[in-house]
């Protein structure tokens, strides 16, 4: 290959490169400015509070949760989490019952003006302590414990990625429905919003 063929390709690749770094540093730019907007003085005489009630039901964990946020724009929601939940060890008749709370952020894709059916994404993290587990039993061949390792008073970092359908049914009020992918839990999640 010619040292001139080699040059042009090389300016190519890196004209295309900062090409795709730009268009990418331009969307990062306008994400933050929307943050920016959300908290400033003029944003925050947007804000509005959003309250939900979910239960999870998954493979094996399942249980209600609350959501207490501040909605700062039409597509975004932060506040904080707390729920109680029970992760049962089927294969040792064993279960391990857990209150937690933590932190979450919704965002929102609204089909329509009116913003009756949305799409949303809730991002949450925090930690959980053990409270009670029950069953479990001795291996009488073994003497080794079966059921649970966790105690009570034992903490539990917990995540969750819980995406979905809100449909707005009345003024604020709101259900939603979705699949969970969280710590130990992959279910769904059935609630009621306002």
């Amino acid at each position: 290959m010619s040292l001139t063929l080699r040059k042009i390709i090389l300016a190519l690749t890196l004209s295309l490169a900062a090409f795709t770094a730009n268009a990418q540093l331009g969307t990062a730019i306008s994400y933050f400015y929307g943050w920016k907007h959300a908290f400033s003085e003029e944003g925050m005489t947007e804000w509005r509070p959003e309250f939900t009630l979910r239960y999870s039901l998954g493979f094996r964990t399942s249980g209600p949760s609350v959501t207490a946020g501040i909605r700062v724009d039409r597509n975004r929601t932060l506040g904080i989490v707390a729920g109680q939940w029970t992760r049962h060890i089927p294969k040792y008749g064993a279960s391990v019952y857990t209150y937690g709370a933590g932190l979450y952020m919704r965002s929102y894709l609204h089909l329509g003006r009116r913003e009756t059916v949305s799409l949303y994404s809730d991002a949450a993290a925090g930690l959980a302590c053990v409270f009670k587990n029950t069953g479990g039993y001795t291996d009488p061949e073994t003497g080794v414990w079966r059921g649970s390792d966790k105690r009570p008073g034992d903490i539990i970092i917990f995540g969750s990625w819980e995406p979905g359908v809100r449909v707005r049914v009345y003024d604020r009020l709101h259900l939603f429905v979705g699949p969970t992918l969280a710590t130990k839990c992959y279910g769904l999640h059935v609630g009621i919003g306002f």
